[in-house]
């Protein structure tokens, strides 16, 4: 642009010239130029093929390792240079590119300007998640943490001399694609470096999958980053619906009390017993960021990639190579995706489906992940619902999920007449079966395969809503019933937010603060609790994967962790500061502290304590739980919430307790630890703290014995 000569407008041109080029796609950009590469398919797929290049030569064997890094990246190179579709025909190009009609210079910078406004929204967002430490963290930052400073300070594989409730020997066998990269950088630059490395991992990641929906849908604005970001089910309604206590939203209120686990936390008693711990789940897109980003990035890449080309460029060449390059982040999401894979080798008709990288590459990789993810030793629940539960007694939560999560949406998403080169009702009706059939079936204490493996669909299902509108309301459509339909949808799509915008304040709430998680706040892997639940994430280094194909494993002695405060209720005297209780009843004996407890109360309150939040990591409750009422139960379910100073909520302690053998059916006992530095005070230290429990359920009486409460460094 000639006529304007300052740096920030000379910035903005060259902004608005690589928006133009990544939002149309395809091989030729606006000034007519041929262009080898699609810049934003090089980035992308970049971002996507880094982590799984640094497993393969981090954990296998250089034999093995480096010849497989070189096919995939033939493979990656391949699948740009040779993309065997159709660029992107000319009716895809965007009809309100911004700036279009105008003069190229302002039209860069018009472009330049909507793209940078993009990037801006997505760092602020994120920033207030809990990436890197910056503001509140939700309670599986305590595992995030763990994972990049083992993987940061130890050799590859990860391995530990005490795992598991027995203490034994173990690898670590997870999914751990999300970590590699900031892993990476804090072997070279340290720490602190990692985290803040690891925030802008996250921001182009979402960027990316920004960009590739805004191609899908061809809306763009930055608005397709706030639809991309806050969708969500219409958790609100559920309650209504089921005549159940009404949500109290109680914003801005920091804790776990978010709209979209609906089933568990405002459920009554008794459909709460008859759901027996399967409790479904349609988690909002910022949900997912701010608790699990490994689940969602960048398998949300992978998916719209894979859409793109199918649709738009009538090729299944790469679909099987996105597909295997997704289980190193998340092995459900991985499963999630392979629907959507057959649906693009219908929508291309197999068109170049036989090629090397879906036959070599992907099958080779794929072969590699399913060695490494079967070595895990994890003895997870798992089953149909039905042996889990009554379906007579909660058939109809089950109803009431499928209207409100996705059955309203998908009434009032316009049925937009077919067009070459958009997205169609078929991605649409199986993202639909995903959501009906994944609740039927069960894995993982937390029920995560049917919470996780609707993720791909969930970014497809909303793509396919936002073209829908877009049709709708373009001169395209000519039926004045499908526009007016689109106009309820919006509005719906903004009450499904509420559940993002719930995480998003929660970040903001306590403010913004640039340092990170200090390293000292940060536990290892063989620190993580409970450890019944922690084994599940690692392996006997029994199979033919670490036989033969990775890397000798080098065991870490076990971490130790510093006791900041202690309350021994076996050695009374010991015990610092001023304590009370609240309980029905109690006394103290040899065996600890013996509360009785039959009304929600605060069951153990203590001042004078000062704990410094940089420095802690975890709440330690040594206790056994008894239901004299129920004694065949095999799980007590007694939910306790930590408060500190103004009873501010941290979250939950894990609902689950290993049943110890030794004890009668119906007792438990065992560990259980709390994130305390998730809400970080800097530097202001915790002067009180309350554990509080609900009512049992009516007719029920808890005797609690409590040995220990710890906190520990």
């Amino acid at each position: 642009m000639s006529d304007i000569k300052t740096a920030p407008s000379r910035f903005v041109s060259i902004a608005g010239r690589m928006a133009l080029r990544w939002m149309r796609g395809g091989d030729t950009p606006p000034d007519g130029t041929p262009s080898r590469f699609d810049v934003l398919e090089v980035i992308s797929l970049s971002y996507i093929l880094l982590p799984n290049l640094i497993f393969l030569f981090g954990y296998l064997k250089s034999i093995y390792g480096i010849p497989l890094c070189a096919i995939l990246i033939a493979a990656g190179y391949y699948s740009l240079t040779r993309r065997g579709g159709t660029d992107y025909p000319p009716a895809l190009m965007p009809e309100k590119i911004p700036g279009k009609g105008l003069a190229r210079g302002w039209r860069n910078s018009l472009a330049g300007l909507n793209f940078l406004v993009l990037l801006g929204v997505i760092a602020f967002i994120l920033a207030y998640l809990g990436f890197a430490g910056y503001t509140y963290q939700d309670g599986d930052y305590r595992k995030h943490n763990a994972f990049v400073r083992d993987l940061m300070e130890n050799t590859w594989p990860l391995a530990y001399q005490q795992t598991g409730p027995e203490f034994k020997p173990g690898i670590l066998v997870t999914y751990i694609g999300y970590y590699l990269p900031s892993a990476v950088v804090g072997k070279l630059l340290g720490w602190t470096a990692a985290l803040h490395f690891s925030y802008l991992w996250a921001v182009l990641g979402v960027l990316l999958t920004v960009l590739w929906f805004m191609r899908l849908t061809r809306h763009h604005t930055p608005l397709a980053a706030v639809a991309v970001l806050f969708f969500g089910g219409l958790d609100i309604l559920a309650p209504i619906l089921l005549r159940w206590e009404p949500i109290h939203l109680q914003w801005p209120k920091i804790g776990p009390e978010t709209i979209d686990f609906w089933i568990f936390r405002y459920s009554p008693p008794a459909d709460r017993a008859a759901l027996n711990t399967v409790y479904y789940l349609f988690a909002s897109n910022m949900t997912f960021l701010a608790t699990g980003p490994h689940h969602v990035l960048p398998t949300w890449l992978c998916a719209l990639m894979l859409v793109s080309d199918a649709v738009q460029r009538r090729t299944s060449q790469r679909s099987v190579l996105l597909w295997s390059l997704v289980p190193i982040y998340s092995a459900f999401t991985a499963i999630g995706v392979f629907p959507f894979v057959l649906v693009a080798f219908w929508e291309s008709r197999l068109r170049r489906a036989f090629s090397f990288q879906n036959l070599v590459a992907a099958v080779l990789l794929l072969g590699v992940m399913g060695l490494y993810f079967i070595t895990n030793n994890a003895n997870l629940p798992k089953g149909f619902i039905w042996n889990f539960q009554d379906l007579s007694k909660t058939w109809y939560i089950l109803v009431v999920f499928y209207i409100v999560e996705f059955g309203i949406y998908a009434y009032f998403c316009p049925r937009a007449r077919p067009i070459e080169g958009r997205l169609n009702r078929k991605w649409f009706y199986m993202a639909l079966a995903c959501f009906l059939l994944c609740p039927w079936w069960r894995m993982g204490y937390n029920n995560d395969f049917g919470s996780k493996t609707i993720i791909p669909g969930q970014i497809i299902y909303v793509a396919v809503l936002i073209a829908s509108i877009q049709t709708a309301w373009s001169r395209l459509e000519r039926r004045h019933f499908e526009r007016i339909r689109a106009i309820p949808l919006v509005f719906l799509l903004m009450v499904g937010g509420l559940a993002g915008f719930q995480y998003f304040l929660r970040g903001y709430t306590p403010g913004f603060h640039p340092k990170p998680t200090p390293l000292t706040a940060t536990i290892h892997v063989d620190q993580m609790g409970p450890r019944d639940v922690a084994a599940q994430l690692f392996s006997d280094g029994e199979g033919f994967f670490w036989r033969r194909l990775a890397k000798r494993a080098k065991y870490q002695k076990p971490a130790v962790n510093f006791l900041l405060n202690e309350w021994d209720f076996t050695r009374p005297q010991s015990i610092p500061g001023q304590w009370a209780t609240q309980a029905d009843t109690q006394f103290l004996t040899p065996d600890g502290l013996v509360l009785t407890v039959s009304k929600p109360c605060i069951f153990f309150m203590a001042s004078g304590v000062r704990v410094d939040t940089s420095l802690a990591t975890s709440f330690r409750l040594l206790m056994t739980v008894t239901d004299a009422a129920a004694p065949e139960m095999s799980n007590v379910v007694c939910p306790i919430r930590l408060y500190w100073d103004e009873k501010s909520t941290l979250g939950d302690l894990p609902r689950r307790i290993d049943v110890n053998r030794s004890c009668s059916l119906g007792e438990l006992l065992g560990v259980r630890q709390l994130n305390v530095g998730v809400l970080k005070s800097w530097h202001q230290p915790i002067q009180s703290l309350a554990l509080e429990t609900p009512a049992p359920p009516k007719g029920h009486q808890y005797t609690m014995i409590i040995r220990k409460i710890q906190i520990v460094r």
